[in-house]
């Protein structure tokens, strides 16, 4: 039986885009193999059909790890960036530490030194097992 590599999941390449110009469908290849997954757990959706579909973009940094950080270009302006899909269920932690570093310099409950913007240009990204970022 011959090998298919998956249109969904990680690791994979990423795949840059222009923010005001990509396709925003899924492409056929993406909801056939959804609708293959789908049914093998509930078979009784075999005869479904897809109606509509829709396609968004990760924001993502080079070492998948989300920006908490204060900008260094423009003061008083803060970062919680790059977080994909994991921004939103991370949502009230982040406003937690970006609440404390606005008030107090530097966030309080949970150290988040190591997501500092700066650590791209000083070649110090963080490793993990997480998408992309497979070490």
């Amino acid at each position: 039986m011959p090998t298919t590599q998956p249109v969904s999941g990680h690791p994979k390449e990423n795949e840059p885009a222009d923010p005001d110009n990509y396709k925003q469908v899924g492409d056929d290849s993406f909801t056939t193999e959804t609708k293959r997954l789908l049914t093998h757990r509930f078979p009784s959706l075999v005869n479904s059909e897809v109606i509509h579909s829709w396609a968004g973009l990760y924001t993502i940094t080079p070492d998948w790890n989300m920006i908490v950080d204060r900008s260094e270009v423009h003061k008083g302006h803060y970062l919680a960036v790059g977080g994909s899909g994991h921004s939103f269920k991370l949502a009230p932690a982040i406003g937690l530490c970006l609440a404390e570093m606005i008030i107090e310099g530097r966030s309080s409950t949970v150290d988040i030194s190591a997501l500092q913007a700066k650590r791209f240009s000083q070649n110090d990204m963080l490793r993990s097992t997480y998408g992309g970022n497979r070490a």
